[in-house]
């Protein structure tokens, strides 16, 4: 699949039959990638750096054993595994890449949100119509992550330009504290989760 082929409503779909898929996860992050074609269109990862090396293998090894995918070690990255296959005919990369650390000091323990990977794929389902209504240019990518701090899902719309921010602000409900800003700012999805607007990256 070529980046020029890419369009958000099919990413979501199938990151969220592979949700449906593997059963209950640790947290993940799921990111849909438009505009690099080097990248897998569908990418998921642990949803902290921070968590420990042995949870963020466990993401993937569950992903791989779950789809009958194969997990190795992630070439020049110490601890790094990936696993890889294709959903609904759309590739899809697990990944995991820890920091290093000099000790366990840095790692943070997953702590219960009481968020489910159900729910995680369900908010996928619920985005697919919302993100068929964005602009067909100027979107890089969406990612929506299990936020361990706030014990909720949220999400990052991803846009080439300030220009783009313009088009989509009446689709982003506005935030109840400080609003839509319009650029590199907040708002809620139709779900009432979080969103966040970032020009260029994730």
């Amino acid at each position: 699949m070529t980046s020029s082929a890419r369009s958000l409503p099919p990413l979501l779909s199938a990151a969220a039959t592979l949700l449906q898929r593997v059963g209950e996860l640790l947290p993940v992050s799921v990111t849909c990638q438009l505009t690099h074609p080097s990248l897998a269109p569908v990418t998921l990862t642990p949803a902290s750096l921070h968590m420990s090396r042995d949870d963020q293998h466990a993401v993937v090894k569950a992903i791989a054993t779950a789809l009958g995918w194969s997990c190795r070690r992630l070439p020049n990255v110490d601890g790094g595994w990936v696993a890889d296959g294709r959903i609904d005919g759309i590739p899809v990369e697990a990944l995991a890449a820890p920091i290093t650390w000099t000790s366990t000091s840095g790692e943070r323990a997953v702590r219960g949100t009481g968020i489910t990977t159900a729910d995680h794929a369900a908010l996928l389902l619920d985005l697919v119509d919302w993100s068929a209504a964005l602009p067909t240019h100027g979107i890089a990518g969406l990612e929506v992550r299990e936020d361990l701090d706030a014990g909720a899902l949220r999400a990052c719309l991803v846009v080439a330009d300030r220009a783009t921010t313009k088009e989509i602000g009446e689709l982003v409900l506005a935030a109840p504290d400080d609003g839509w800003s319009g650029y590199a700012g907040a708002g809620l999805l139709p779900t009432g989760h979080d969103l966040s607007v970032s020009v260029g990256r994730y």
